[in-house]
């Protein structure tokens, strides 16, 4: 973070031990969050290494000692006359601590609140290896709802330096559930984060996925196995705190990490999976130095809205490394291959999409797979088209990658810089507005970099990116603001894919867990609000659908049914959609269990939507409190709300608008897999304050 937006204490202790060679060397040192209400205990100790622990409200113990470590390797003049080989973790001397008080804050132009700030304790401890004088930086930063630390290389050099193995740990002991991807290769062989998430049980098997009708009243166990996790991972300890564990301000310098998990509830840091980019790549990073690794951070609440409306992700990345911004604009696109899953190669059905768009006041609509097939004049003509209705256009690349399998559609084209920037430049005289890129595979350093090189070639000339088939975000849209949203989730694209899992029914459930797992780290890119009959049914109600348009958030939301289904749906549900913001000033958790059901509250100008889902197969009134309304804008002055429920059948709406009572709490009755949209608006004369 640059140090002029901070408000600076800073101290700096330099400790030098000048014969600590001699003796057991052992060392420790404690970080305090701001309110004090956690506290970080480093230790280090000779043949046994840097560890740590951390306790909240001085007698809670969160993580049990654990392994703090990084192995590396570089050529002693040349790779053909040896390399020298160490770990960062024993044979360490103590050499400096820096300590500093950070107050940050910042926009963007996307996410859960476009306004934020973060506040934490920051303290660098400084190691030296003493066989080799290589030196390793410990950052950890403590926060009043969590802990962040990562390692750096300080020194500098021009010899590549191989980052092999970390021997990070998070030992939570033994806890109650857990929610997390399994980080293995999809039904397309790529490592592609589209897996099912686990239902609590870290084996992935629960009551509501073995019998038709679960016995409420038996404990579901939780099985502990040595299988990789991808992040983030949400886990709900034995005291009844939730813990929430992903990684921040991933450069080129490094591979994106994932989490094996052993049977004592010791999580551990690993790094991409060998079979990923067909084999092509390193399993570990090469870097020059000075090299700094990503942030892990570790969100700790005894409630779920903290981990909900989080930022860390963005409070720990790099600034925005955008000059000018104006041109980054959030919106809704239609997207005409999901609804029927047939390449579009038809003018008339790209322009049947786009007149959706324009009757439905959406500011965008998507080219997907096989558009380069109408060449490039019938393009301009679309993108001109598109204009006169104030359309714009984004257009669907594959990453042409390592893994790629869609060499007929531009394989070649985002994986070399100058055929890339050649591209992008032809698609900014065209005037098409964005770009989704698709087909990645894994987290191998050459995969990372090529996200970063897509996205700063893509602000050169004015374009937002999409990326689908991607990793999990990482806090790159902070840095990069034209990142518009991930994919990175199991989403409605596989209500029109033939599949070996059945998608309608762990779509139900899944749909209540994304909200606390793989949303709560950025923009996700899951096509929501889909009606129309596909390859797979849906079991979701209609209502449960409209709602995903405001649970799940997506810089650019690509809605994915059909003109018609849209077109004949009744004028509230109609109104809400054409007035749908993407762009959200709060963002509010208002009650719910993963895999259970959600109840979300978000802002835009004047106009609150609030939704809600239900991902059990019993009725239920899920009961939400307005204190929101009374305290930050005048509950009087909240007129009208219009209200969109399930109606009498899965494929009904009920919907009505009603002024809104003295009562603080409402209830909505909700059917099995079903949901609920409630629109409030404010008067425009209502001050908004945060």
């Amino acid at each position: 973070m640059h140090l002029l937006n901070r408000l600076k204490v800073l101290v700096f202790v330099c400790i030098i031990f000048s014969g600590a060679g001699n003796c057991a060397y052992a060392k420790d040192w404690q970080v305090l969050s701001p309110n004090k209400s956690l506290q970080l205990s480093l230790r280090y100790q000779d043949n046994v290494g840097l560890q740590y622990q951390l306790v909240k409200n001085n007698s809670l113990l969160v993580v049990d000692w654990s392994k703090l470590g990084l192995s590396i390797s570089w050529p002693e003049f040349s790779e053909t006359q040896g390399r020298r080989e160490i770990r960062f973790d024993d044979d360490l001397i103590f050499l400096a601590r820096g300590d500093e008080f950070i107050n940050d804050s910042y926009a963007m132009a996307l996410g859960k609140s476009i306004s934020s700030s973060y506040s934490a304790n920051e303290s660098r401890f400084l190691f030296q290896h003493r066989a080799s004088g290589k030196q390793l930086r410990i950052d950890i930063q403590l926060a009043d709802d969590g802990l962040a630390f990562r390692y750096a290389l300080p020194e500098t050099s021009a010899l590549n330096h191989r980052l092999d193995h970390e021997q990070t740990e998070f030992n939570f002991g033994q806890f109650k559930a857990l929610w997390a991807q399994p980080f293995k290769a999809s039904e397309t062989g790529r490592v592609d984060y589209q897996n099912v998430f686990l239902d609590g049980s870290s084996d992935g098997k629960t009551d509501r996925q073995t019998q038709e009708k679960p016995d409420q009243n038996v404990e579901k166990k939780v099985v502990y196995l040595d299988v990789p996790l991808a992040m983030p991972a949400l886990i709900e300890n034995e005291q009844d705190i939730w813990l929430f564990l992903h990684e921040s301000n991933l450069t080129g310098q490094y591979h994106g990490s994932h989490l094996t998990l052993n049977d004592g509830g010791q999580f551990k840091i690993a790094g991409p999976l060998s079979t990923s980019a067909q084999g092509v790549g390193n399993t570990y990073a090469v870097t020059t130095l000075p090299a700094v690794l990503p942030w892990r951070f570790l969100l700790v609440s005894d409630n779920l809205a903290d981990i909900v409306e989080s930022t860390r992700v963005h409070d720990l990345a790099d600034p925005s490394k955008l000059s000018e911004t104006k041109w980054i604009q959030p919106g809704v696109a239609s997207l005409s291959r999901r609804s029927d899953h047939k390449r579009p190669k038809s003018i008339r059905e790209l322009q049947r999409f786009i007149n959706l768009s324009a009757q439905m006041q959406w500011d965008y609509s998507l080219l997907d797979a096989g558009w380069r097939n109408i060449g490039d004049k019938a393009l301009q003509n679309l993108v001109n088209y598109a204009s006169k209705r104030k359309v714009g256009l984004g257009v669907w690349y594959s990453s042409g990658g390592q893994g790629s399998v869609s060499a007929s559609d531009s394989a070649l084209l985002m994986n070399q810089e100058e055929r890339r920037r050649s591209e992008f430049e032809r698609l900014q005289n065209l005037g098409v507005r964005y770009i989704k890129v698709d087909v990645f595979d894994g987290d191998k350093q050459i995969m990372i970099q090529q996200y970063l090189d897509i996205l700063k070639d893509a602000a050169d000339h004015q374009l937002m990116v999409v990326f689908q088939g991607s990793t999990v975000p990482r806090g790159w849209a902070r840095t990069y603001p034209n990142l518009m949203a991930m994919e990175a989730v199991r989403g409605n694209k596989f209500y029109t894919l033939e599949t070996s899992e059945k998608y309608p029914q762990t779509a139900v459930y899944q749909n209540a867990i994304l909200p606390f797992t793989r949303n709560a780290v950025g923009s996700m890119d899951f096509a929501p609000v889909s009606f129309s009959k596909q390859l797979q049914q849906r079991l979701t109600t209609y209502a449960h659908e409209a709602a995903l348009g405001v649970i799940f958030e997506s810089g650019i939301q690509h809605l994915s049914n059909t003109p018609i289904s849209y077109r004949s749906a009744n004028a509230d549900y109609q109104d809400y959609l054409t007035d749908l913001p993407t762009s959200w000033e709060q963002s509010q958790f208002l009650g719910g269990y993963p895999g259970k059901d959600i109840v979300m509250a978000r802002r835009s100008g004047n106009h609150w939507y609030i939704a809600g889902i239900n991902a059990e197969d019993n009725i239920k009134q899920l009961e939400f409190n307005l204190d929101f309304l009374s305290t930050a804008y005048h509950r009087d002055l909240a007129k009208t709300a219009t209200l969109i429920s399930d109606g009498k059948t899965a494929n009904e709406f009920s919907s009505q608008s009603f002024k809104l009572g003295a009562s603080r709490k409402f209830r909505v009755k909700v059917n099995p897999a079903g949901g609920f949209v409630m629109i409030i608006k404010l008067d425009q004369d209502a001050q908004i304050t945060p």
